[in-house]
């Protein structure tokens, strides 16, 4: 009778065409189809309940199109397999009511608890039938902002009376969270955080904050992990190991993209703490599995693992794809059963909307997986060793000292002037957490460090706070940040955010004198000189041609990528004669002529290889990752830098590739560059946009609104270069269905290149 229901409810709805099923590549488990639309449709978060039933969370509401047939609110459905053949063949509505339900979690005295965007609760079934009959709110969230997913999200029960939950970027709105015992939080812009509170409700405590939106959470051993889906233009997803008090770096007042100088997704930032691992594309679950986490990646069609092991006071990872699919796999929610069995929910389609379809698989162990789980190693902290944890090279060594830190006022016990540079960032960071509005004494201390790093956590807290009694000193410290780009530039937008003036500085010509200033450590003037544009006509053939003849690898480093990137006509000799010249060492001479074109006789040993022969190919040999970095950058060779950024350097058409290594099997890299159609992220997918006149240009959409005030749209060309387009001029816009990146990369490559580039991506190597 369920059934018949379901399916009268999905007559009309379009493309509900039977989904090719996606491939297992564990072979510890079996996989079967356990459920599919009508029986369950568009569904999200799912659970085991006390019962041994599998509860599944169906949206309705997410973004609802025009003319849809399906119930007007979000229902729980909870699925029973009666015999045991690995499918469902009961399908009762547990719940129904409320909109963009995200997560749900059962616990073992038959309450569940349910994460919709603007609300927390509990419903609890206690008559018999299955049902739930009683709804408790626990945390409310007032705000304005209405964007289905990046609200309340994420739950994890953990010890006994305990639950975390994530809170999303709600893109930017003004905020105010509120717990069932009256016990509020308020913000807005400051991007994700997770709490801890009581089963009831009470005792809301923020836990981490720097997350984008922080959609799957869960406990493993005697650590915290979430994943976090990544801004705009920073792939890729994280997965991460969260500590109490840990910042994670992402903070929406600063932009959706990810790339503003006081950003951090990575731990780029003093005082943030880095991913554990890179995931694929819109990472939504983890769950422990074995000794590995398992990701589900909603935009790669795909579930991960990675195998854990202890390093330092953290983790690395090791991923591997457990199951993959085509575009119409869309992994959501996991959850595993008593019997070791693991559900997940299939969005199947690739689009927003509600769209009537929708699946959830059964994983079957052939024979039990026995959850391992490393615990981290939690360092001892003490008052006897607080300095020097403090202080500590591991960034979650000094995370673990915070509340020790906290306890003693933050520099209380710990004297300023013992500390090391990462010791003074530590008691920015713990006294920042405790206390935004106060520091100041730390704040001025911190300005005249001489660490970078000390400098710029400063800057950090008085850019979010606002605190425009520090407008002069920031100002003051543009002209001693020169060739650090990264304080210089944070120091630059703090002063617009504080709605100071931006002093006007000949930047590049004082650049150029570090450059030129032979007294100087030869890695401050080449870090000056990656902070001069390529084409600056500040920059004489002279200067490259010196920089060349020191015989200091990191400045001939510097100067030959500047003469690559370099369109004046100058610099092809230049390059020529570096490459010719027996006195210069031969890795730089190897750096000039790569950058080169190659002769016109010079021959690929290949013609079309299929993706396993290359794979064949690759394994053969290993690939030199320096070598692999000029292949990267070469105009001539896999010119990927026209559209990639790698450790800095290159153009944002494309994602930034430095971190890909961490999240990529080296299959998966093949097929990126051989296959580079086969998926386009929907971030990077470029459209034709046609004007009116009739011209027709091919860009990505960005954020900005361009100078006509709101009334453009501005874009990035395939060349890395942004363009403008008044909405007035536009007719129309096709979305573009191939990848902006060319097709046939290895015509252009030799094997040993391929190998190299391969190395190059795969160890992010700089």
């Amino acid at each position: 009778m369920i059934r018949r229901c379901l399916s009268a409810l999905t007559c009309g709805l379009p493309g509900l065409a039977v989904a090719a099923p996606p491939e297992l590549l564990d072979d510890r488990f079996e996989l079967t189809l356990f459920a599919e639309q009508p029986a369950v449709r568009t569904p999200t978060g799912c659970t085991v309940d006390s019962s041994g039933r599998l509860l599944v969370a169906e949206s309705h509401t997410h973004f609802r199109p025009e003319g849809y047939e399906g119930p007007e609110k979000d229902r729980i459905l909870a699925l029973s397999d009666l015999d045991a053949d690995g499918k469902a063949d009961k399908v009762e509505v547990f719940w129904e009511g409320g909109e963009h339900v995200m997560s749900i979690r059962a616990d073992w005295d038959e309450t569940v608890y349910v994460a919709s965007r603007s609300e927390i609760f509990s419903l609890k079934h206690s008559d018999g039938d299955g049902k739930a009959d009683k709804k408790t709110p626990l945390v409310e969230l007032e705000t304005t902002g209405k964007y289905p997913h990046n609200g309340l999200c994420g739950l994890a029960l953990c010890s006994p009376g305990y639950i975390y939950f994530g809170l999303g970027e709600n893109l930017g709105h003004p905020y105010q969270l509120i717990g069932s015992d009256g016990r509020r939080y308020s913000g807005g812009g400051e991007g994700g955080s997770i709490y801890l509170m009581r089963l009831d409700g009470t005792e809301m405590e923020r836990i981490a904050t720097g997350f984008w939106n922080p959609f799957g959470i869960t406990v493993a051993g005697n650590s915290l992990f979430a994943v976090d889906n990544d801004p705009d233009s920073r792939p890729p997803n994280r997965l991460l190991h969260v500590v109490a008090r840990g910042d994670y770096g992402y903070q929406y007042r600063y932009g959706r993209s990810g790339n503003h100088p006081l950003q951090a997704w990575d731990g780029e930032l003093p005082g943030t703490l880095p991913m554990l691992a890179g995931t694929g594309e819109a990472a939504c679950a983890v769950t422990p599995v074995g000794d590995a986490l398992w990701v589900t990646s909603w935009g790669h069609h795909r579930i991960e693992s990675h195998r854990l092991r202890t390093e330092g006071a953290s983790f690395a990872a090791t991923m591997e794809t457990v199951v993959r699919g085509g575009p119409d796999f869309r992994p959501v929610d996991l959850a595993t059963a008593p019997d070791g069995s693991i559900y997940f929910t299939d969005w199947v389609d690739g689009s927003y909307p509600v769209h009537g379809k929708g699946r959830v698989w059964k994983l079957t162990p052939k024979e039990p997986v026995e959850t391992a789980i490393p615990h981290s190693r939690k360092p001892v902290v003490g008052m006897a060793n607080l300095a020097a944890l403090a202080g500590d090279p591991d960034p979650f060594v000094r995370a673990a000292t915070a509340p020790w830190l906290a306890a003693t006022g933050g520099g209380g016990y710990l004297a300023w002037g013992a500390a090391n540079p990462k010791g003074k960032v530590a008691i920015l960071s713990v006294t920042r957490w405790h206390d935004p509005k106060s520091g100041e004494r730390l704040l001025e201390r911190s300005l005249a460090d001489p660490s970078p790093a000390v400098r710029l956590a400063a800057v950090r807290w008085i850019a979010d706070e606002k605190r425009v009694e520090f407008a002069d000193e920031i100002r003051n410290l543009l002209a001693i940040s020169l060739h650090h780009p990264r304080l210089f530039g944070a120091a630059a937008a703090t002063l617009k955010r504080l709605g100071a003036e931006v002093p006007a500085v000949d930047r590049e010509s004082l650049l150029l004198e570090v450059v030129e200033d032979s007294e100087r450590p030869a890695d401050e003037r080449a870090a000056a000189l990656r902070s001069i544009p390529p084409d600056s006509k500040k920059l004489p053939i002279a200067t490259f041609e010196a920089l060349i003849a020191t015989e200091n690898p990191p400045l001939q480093e510097a100067a030959v990528w500047h003469l690559s990137q370099r369109t004046r006509k100058d610099a092809p000799a230049a390059l020529a004669k570096a490459a010719a010249d027996p006195d210069i060492g031969s890795e730089t001479r190897r750096d000039a002529e790569l950058h080169l074109p190659p002769p016109p006789d010079r021959a690929i040993d290949h013609r079309g290889l299929t993706l396993e022969e290359w794979a064949g190919e690759i394994a053969l040999h290993p690939g030199d990752p320096r070598a692999g970095r000029r292949v990267f950058f070469s105009e001539h060779l896999g010119a990927c830098a026209r559209c990639h950024t790698h450790g800095g350097y290159g153009r944002r058409a494309g994602p930034d590739l430095t971190a890909i290594g961490r999240r990529e099997t080296t299959a998966a890299l093949l097929t990126s560059i051989l296959e580079p159609g086969r998926e386009v992220a929907p971030r990077y997918r470029a459209w034709m946009l046609e004007r009116w006149d009739g011209q027709l240009d091919l860009g990505l959409p960005v954020e900005t609104t361009g100078r006509h005030g709101g009334g453009a749209q501005t874009f990035m060309g395939t060349d890395g270069q942004l363009f403008e387009i008044p909405l007035a001029d536009l007719k129309a816009r096709h979305p573009w269905v191939t990848s902006l990146m060319p097709a046939k990369l290895d015509r252009r490559l030799t094997i040993q290149e391929m190998r190299d580039l391969i190395a190059f991506l795969g160890t992010g190597e700089r």
